[in-house]
């Protein structure tokens, strides 16, 4: 189901802006962007947003019922760049050059996602993120990297540089890669366990935000 909120953050309730339940769930075995779109979206959009009856729109309603999502938890985010805030809600400013553990899963998934770190070229005394790799213990690698002639990402799944030409969407052993606009600039990494983690090009640096599941909640490092 979608829970939505108000510009105060405030629940929204009783309307047909609160969101509704979902058909479409997350399975590896399928595009769950193309499920959504197909099973969630789509019916809206014919029966709500151009139907010419509200009686349509009220058939809708009646198959997919709101309710309450007082018990829905959003997802804790981690983000960083020049500045880290982790899960817990830690704000570092962070300056190591090198290969780091970004976060590490223990929960027997072995999700793992790791970052290196490089001095920026413009002469000042700081470092900047340029590469992420992500995987589980089911999974494939996806290496993500700044390009350092043109400033994109360059994206790569156990080593093979993935396409993007002609598609939004590449699905790997237990790992989904999707663009989110332009493949040189912003990707969304996805795992079989739920694990997600967007990851944007700006500013000669790599930026990500880590989306873990409910799953995974007390259980990372």
């Amino acid at each position: 189901r979608t829970c939505c909120y108000k510009q105060d953050g405030a629940l929204l309730e009783g309307n047909r802006g609160a969101g509704i339940h979902l058909a479409s769930h997350w399975d590896m075995a399928a595009a769950p962007e193309y499920s959504h779109l197909l099973n969630d979206v789509v019916p809206y959009q014919h029966c709500c947003t151009h139907a010419t009856h509200s009686s349509s729109c009220d058939s809708f309603f009646a198959r997919r019922p709101q309710t309450g999502c007082h018990a829905y938890a959003p997802p804790v985010a981690s983000w960083g760049g020049h500045f880290l805030e982790t899960l817990d809600g830690q704000k570092l400013f962070f300056q190591g050059h090198g290969e780091y553990m970004l976060l590490e899963a223990t929960d027997g998934s072995g999700a793992v996602i790791q970052g290196r770190a490089a001095p920026v070229t413009c002469g000042e005394q700081a470092t900047v993120l340029v590469a992420m790799a992500v995987a589980e213990r089911s999974s494939d690698r996806v290496h993500v990297q700044l390009a350092r002639d043109t400033g994109k990402l360059e994206i790569r799944i156990n080593g093979r540089r993935a396409d993007f030409d002609d598609r939004v969407l590449v699905q790997g052993k237990a790992v989904s890669v999707s663009v989110l606009c332009d493949a040189t600039d912003s990707v969304s990494v996805v795992l079989a366990s739920g694990l997600q983690v967007n990851i944007n090009a700006g500013n000669g640096m790599l930026s990500f935000v880590i989306l873990p599941p409910e799953t995974l909640r007390g259980h990372t490092r």
